[in-house]
């Protein structure tokens, strides 16, 4: 089995694969070690881990990280090649990397269907502080409607929860056409934290957001549909984002080497962004760029592997050291958040990204307030510690309020 393993990596490059320790164990011994096998988040071995977090090609053994379905389900595309016996996913490609935001203003109305509430303004206000629980009943559904004002060309939905537990184990995402008819349009099936971020996927991802790609599609309302697990009996999405079909495909490791030229220049330190970019960015610049590389089994400094891992949210620092790299459908959602505690900035549009230069804040929020925190794919408003939402939202729960909650500790 190694020596076939081996030689299909000999034809086929690939700089890190994700599996089971009892696969990736012994693979890695005979390979020496040329393209780590790991399993992440076991895998305590630093090299290993470093080497898979930055490689930019990447294949899956198996169901690992979710697997092929994972993937097509979400809207990218995978190879699969049986190797003495084991599925081996590789030649994975993302879901389009060009998209358009649709806009809030184009929402008519966010309902649950016997909850007379309108949750728009909570669900898109880039306000982690806000959002809805909503209880999923047993062996049922719990189903959130958005109708807008005209039809609108849909081709990606993302979603934020407070917390892990908030998020729906399964869900699935409908939409109504013109003329009056449904279609499911995507969803996840299956409960694990893998998210894509730039040209890749991630597995184990404390960063963590829901998404789904789909074939562009018009539609005049669409149903996100939530459904229990084992260990998930409701849904409280804080902020939602729908997209439309973007131009072109841009071409993002060549995008990002103009911004790691620019920040050269400047006397930013620290960069918030996406987990793809952040492993680019820290490596570029020798690690003199700060940037979010969670999750990380040991401490990066001390290379301590029994520390535990940092989770998201990460407090932003808000000074001119300081700098947002986020892409440019996400630009307007960045510039409301900042608005919204009162920051500062500046704008730099660079190709497919935009660069925000942080200049300053007018209240008390900074870095150990949380009032701005990076959400692994953006910036948010927030505020509290993660045990302390996940313990307001439980109260919220067994209360059976399905309500929007503006309370600031969820």
């Amino acid at each position: 089995m190694a020596e076939a393993f081996a030689h299909f990596i000999s034809e086929h490059p690939t700089e890190a694969i994700y599996g089971p320790f009892m696969q990736t164990s012994w693979l890695n011994f005979y390979v020496q070690e040329k393209e780590p096998f790991v399993d992440l988040p076991t895998d305590r071995y630093n090299p290993h881990e470093r080497r898979a977090d930055a490689a930019g090609k990447i294949a899956l053994i198996g169901h690992t990280a979710g697997g092929v379905r994972w993937i097509e389900q979400t809207g990218g595309h995978a190879a699969v090649t049986r190797i003495e016996g084991l599925n081996l996913v590789h030649a994975i490609q993302p879901p389009p990397l060009s998209v358009t935001p649709i806009s809030p203003d184009q929402w008519q109305s966010a309902r649950v269907r016997g909850v007379d509430s309108e949750m728009t303004e909570v669900l898109t206000d880039q306000d982690m502080l806000t959002g809805v629980a909503l209880p999923i009943p047993p062996d049922a559904e719990q189903t959130l409607y958005i109708t807008f004002r005209e039809p609108v060309l849909l081709s990606r939905i993302l979603f934020y929860c407070p917390c892990w537990l908030s998020y729906p184990g399964v869900w699935r995402l409908d939409g109504k056409s013109e003329t009056g008819s449904w279609e499911t349009l995507g969803g996840v099936d299956q409960e694990n934290a893998t998210i894509w971020s730039g040209p890749r996927l991630f597995a184990d991802a404390s960063g963590y957001h829901a998404r789904v790609d789909f074939a562009p599609v018009r539609v005049q309302e669409i149903a996100l549909r939530a459904w229990p697990t084992t260990c998930r009996a409701f849904f409280s999405p804080a902020e939602i984002s729908l997209y439309g079909p973007g131009q072109g495909s841009p071409d993002l490791e060549a995008d990002l080497g103009r911004v790691i030229t620019s920040l050269a220049t400047t006397t930013v330190n620290r960069v918030y962004c996406e987990r793809w970019a952040a492993n680019r960015l820290a490596e570029a610049s020798g690690e003199r760029l700060w940037t979010p590389r969670e999750p990380a089994i040991w401490d990066r400094t001390t290379g301590d592997v029994t520390g535990t891992p940092r989770e998201s949210p990460w407090p932003i620092s808000v000074d001119n050291r300081s700098a947002l790299l986020v892409r440019n459908e996400d630009c307007e959602a960045t510039r409301v958040a900042l608005r919204g505690c009162g920051a500062g900035w500046t704008e730099t549009p660079m190709t497919c990204w935009t660069l925000f230069r942080l200049a300053g804040h007018d209240g008390a929020g900074v870095s150990g307030q949380h009032e701005l925190a990076w959400y692994g794919h953006r910036v948010f408003r927030s505020a509290g510690s993660l045990e302390h939402r996940v313990a307001r939202l439980l109260d919220r729960l067994r209360s059976g309020s399905p309500v929007p909650a503006s309370d600031p500790e969820l």
